[in-house]
């Protein structure tokens, strides 16, 4: 007969175990998957899959909590990685993808859009010194337009291209200021 109910299955591989509802030989309601090595999720399973709120913990201490859609995070969630740096946001088959907030262990902030796991699209990143960047970014770099204020309190506001200050855009330095094009 199809398992039904509540149970635990040993797979013959011996790698997995699972914990929990069963419906018509399949995992569904909720459950736990622990793996060999010492890794497991826990949460919702919808006919066989993980699917649904939930949280996977892995053996170097790194722990997600969220949702998932067939096995993999997506929707909203929080990771904590080995280091202690935390994301708050959405995912998207198991990457960072629109809003979130990327935080560092050394306080270091990144508050914006991501596409496929790096910055893109606006954000704003607060550095551990206090230096704050509020502009565009691409593939985990400052580019397009934004504007730093240096923990110094210099000022720029103008063009980024791949990081640096490059175009356009007017620098301030107490009582100096300078206004035309920058190169890299």
């Amino acid at each position: 007969g199809l398992r039904h109910g509540c149970g635990t299955y040993v797979y013959p591989n011996a790698y997995f175990t699972y914990e929990g509802d069963w419906d018509r030989g399949q995992k569904h309601g909720q459950g736990k998957l622990s793996m060999g090595d010492g890794s497991f999720y826990e949460g919702c399973f919808e006919k066989g899959e993980i699917q649904g709120e939930g949280s996977r913990s892995w053996p170097d201490g790194v722990v997600y909590k969220g949702q998932f859609q067939l096995g993999e995070k997506h929707g909203y969630g929080t990771l904590t990685s080995e280091e202690g740096a935390t994301y708050v946001g959405t995912w998207s088959r198991n990457k960072r993808h629109r809003q979130g907030t990327l935080t560092d262990p050394d306080g270091s902030v990144y508050d914006g859009q991501f596409v496929a796991h790096k910055q893109n699209g606006r954000g704003a990143f607060k550095d551990a010194d206090g230096s704050v960047y509020n502009g565009d970014w691409a593939d985990g770099i400052r580019h397009g337009t934004g504007q730093m204020t240096w923990s110094d309190g210099t000022t720029y506001d103008g063009e980024w291209s791949e990081g640096s200050i490059d175009g356009r855009g007017l620098c301030k330095s107490g009582e100096r200021a300078y206004e035309g094009l920058w190169s890299s």
